[in-house]
């Protein structure tokens, strides 16, 4: 009888771990698609510039992002010639 009380303690711990791991999983997913600027919004706005990527995102990814237009992101700024003046 001892023998099923351990292996029914050890599964116990393995479920627990199983949870902890499935718990990571989801805060990773959570810090790629929310918050300002989410990474997954960023790879749209620059598909948006034009970047053309080998790779699609999946769509249930980009429906689970924060798509918040106003999050503020690294601005892409088109530099003109006047602005490149190194100091002369």
């Amino acid at each position: 009888m001892t023998s099923w009380w351990a292996l029914w303690g050890d599964l116990e711990k393995i479920g627990q771990r199983l949870q902890q791991a499935q718990d990571g999983c989801n805060e990773a997913k959570q810090k790629l698609s929310s918050g300002r600027g989410n990474v997954l919004r960023q790879a749209e706005m620059l598909k948006e510039l034009g970047v053309k990527p080998s790779k699609s995102l999946p769509p249930h990814l980009l429906e689970e992002s924060d798509n918040d237009a106003t999050a503020p992101v690294h601005s892409v700024h088109s530099t003109t010639p006047a602005e490149l003046s190194l100091g002369s």
